[in-house]
């Protein structure tokens, strides 16, 4: 037990402390600001990359904050901006396969916060489920989003292209 979890569950506490750093980073640069965003520069490629580290940092928040069982440390409309699609259609090639790939990581970040918000809401109650056998129906639930999702995810490997909803 002392050599797998406690070295696992330092693990992920320093890597919530590095981001909690490149959250402060990114506000400290502007990145991350107001609703608009404090960023200001005229370089299209500047904005771009901005736009890629706030979407960057919201899913890698996402995922550790559910992992070790926490808030966020992006506000909600923080969220919900890095969550948008991109505003211009004037994209390169590698832009939109690149938006298609975190729009994949996007919604798999999503199921797997729902996805852990419905069965682990406290340990005696995953319990529970787990000892009646009603997390199967959890499970059931969520099995047509992930079957969309995998659909999507081997088109791509395959060459097809899904972007953005097409």
């Amino acid at each position: 037990r002392e050599d797998v979890f406690e070295p696992a569950k330092r693990a992920e506490r320093m890597s919530w402390m590095l981001l909690g750093a490149a959250v402060s980073l990114s506000y400290e640069l502007g990145v991350l600001g107001d609703a608009g965003g404090s960023f200001r520069s005229d370089d299209a490629f500047e904005i771009a990359r901005a736009r890629r580290l706030e979407k960057l940092l919201h899913i890698y928040v996402t995922r550790m904050s559910v992992n070790i069982g926490v808030s966020s440390l992006l506000p909600e409309k923080l969220t919900a901006r890095a969550s948008a699609p991109p505003t211009s259609d004037r994209t390169s090639e590698t832009n939109k396969q690149w938006e298609h790939c975190i729009k994949l990581w996007e919604e798999l970040t999503r199921l797997r916060k729902s996805a852990s918000a419905m069965l682990f809401q406290s340990t005696s109650q995953t319990k529970q489920q787990l000892q009646s056998g009603n997390y199967s129906l959890i499970l059931e639930h969520f099995e047509p989003a992930l079957s969309r999702w995998e659909e999507q995810f081997e088109s791509t490997r395959s060459g097809k292209s899904f972007i953005h909803g097409q």
